[in-house]
C-alpha cells in the first residue's frame, strides 16, 4: 500500500487478511492510535493506511531519524508507543510544512515561465528537501496529470524523485536514458534518479521527448463507471463498495457520475454539496482546480464511508466534473 504496488491477486489478499488481523488482533503501537483518537478501533482500511498510518511512519525517514519509526513498531510499553507516536507525528507536520513551501515555490514557476505547456516537468534547485521531493512529485502529477520529476543537489550529486502519469511507465523511459544518469531505479509508477549537474539541461529535454513520444497528455481525462442518484448512496450500497476493498492501484474505488444542486467550497479542499432533495453532503475536491460555479455542473464521485465521534457518514472524494446531460 505504501510503494504502491498493485492490489490485485496475491497483493490484495495479503493486505485484506493483513488489516482484518490488525482490526482483530491490534498490536501496541497500533493502540496508540485509537487512543489518540487518529483512527476508530474498527476503521483499519486502505484510507487509514494511506492517509493516517503510512505518512506518520514515513515521515521520520523523509525529515528526522527512521530509528523512531522502528522503535514506536516494536515498543511493548503503551505510555512510551504515545510517546513515540507524538514524534511521528510531529515529523509528519513537518514534512508536510516543507512539502507544501517546495509545492507552492515549483507551482508559482511554472505559471511564471509558462512551463504548463510541456508533457513533462523536470525541476531543479540546489536547496530542495530530499526527504520531501518524493511527495511534491506526486503533487504535481495529480495537480497538472503530468510525469514530475524533482531534483535537488546533496553532495554536488544531482538526486531527484519521480512520479508518472497515467498510460506511462516511468522505469521504461529512464531505461531509454540511462546513458544520461549515474543510477536510478525505481518501477512503473515512481523512481529515484543521479545524475551529473552537467547533464541536467539535456536530461530535461531528453525526458520531454521521450514523454511526448509515447504518450499524447492533454486535458486530464477521469471516467465515471456508473451514473447514479444521491438516493442511491446507502449504507447498504457502500457495504457492497466495501467487499471489493482493499482499493488501490489496479484496484480503484467505484466512481458515480452525480447531478448535485449546487456546490460549494468551504477551505482545503473540502467542499459542500447539496443534492435536489435539500439534503447536505461533504467532500473532498481531489482535482485541486476551482470548483465550476455554473448550475450544470455534474461531479464524477468516488463514495467511501466514514466515522467520526461515532456517527457514520459518506464522504465523496470528487475526482472531476462534467457538464450535465440534457
Amino acid at each position: 500500500v505504501g510503494d504502491m504496488a498493485p492490489l490485485i491477486k496475491d497483493n490484495r489478499i495479503l493486505v485484506k487478511f493483513g488489516m482484518d488481523a490488525m482490526k482483530n488482533k491490534p498490536r501496541v503501537w497500533l493502540k496508540s492510535f485509537f487512543r489518540k483518537g487518529l483512527i476508530p478501533r474498527k476503521g483499519i482500511d486502505e484510507y487509514a493506511l494511506n492517509f493516517i498510518i503510512i505518512p506518520r511512519i514515513n515521515a521520520t525517514g523523509r525529515v528526522s531519524d527512521p530509528k523512531k519509526s522502528l522503535d514506536f513498531l516494536i515498543c511493548e510499553d503503551e505510555g512510551n508507543t504515545d510517546k513515540f507516536l507524538n514524534e511521528l507525528h510531529e515529523a509528519n507536520s513537518k514534512r508536510q510544512k516543507v512539502g507544501n513551501e517546495i509545492l507552492k515555490e515549483i507551482v508559482a514557476g511554472i505559471d511564471k515561465n509558462s512551463l504548463i505547456e510541456q508533457h513533462s516537468f523536470v525541476l531543479f534547485k540546489e536547496d530542495w528537501h530530499i526527504g520531501v521531493i518524493g511527495i511534491v512529485a506526486q503533487k504535481l502529477v495529480e495537480m497538472f496529470g503530468k510525469p514530475a520529476i524533482v531534483i535537488t543537489e546533496v553532495d554536488g550529486i544531482c538526486k531527484g524523485s519521480g512520479r508518472g502519469g497515467d498510460g506511462l511507465n516511468l522505469h521504461e523511459i529512464l531505461s531509454s536514458l540511462s546513458p544520461l544518469l549515474l543510477k536510478y531505479g525505481g518501477h512503473k509508477y515512481a523512481c529515484g534518479i543521479s545524475l551529473s549537474k552537467d547533464n541536467l539541461i539535456v536530461f530535461r529535454e531528453a525526458f520531454e521527448r521521450s514523454v511526448h513520444s509515447v504518450i499524447n497528455i492533454g486535458q486530464r481525462e477521469v471516467f465515471a463507471d456508473a451514473r447514479a442518484n444521491f438516493e442511491d448512496l446507502t449504507e447498504e450500497l457502500m457495504g457492497f463498495i466495501e467487499s471489493l476493498s482493499p482499493f488501490g492501484v489496479g484496484n480503484a474505488r467505484p466512481c458515480f457520475l452525480l447531478a448535485p444542486l449546487s456546490i460549494a467550497t468551504i477551505k482545503n479542499g473540502r467542499i459542500k454539496i447539496t443534492d435536489r432533495s435539500s439534503r447536505t453532503w461533504y467532500g473532498y475536491n481531489q482535482t485541486q482546480t476551482s470548483v465550476p460555479q455554473s448550475e450544470n455542473v455534474s461531479i464524477i464521485a468516488s463514495p467511501a464511508l466514514r466515522e467520526d465521534m461515532g456517527e457514520k457518514f459518506i464522504h465523496l472524494n470528487v475526482k472531476g466534473f462534467a457538464g450535465k446531460e440534457p
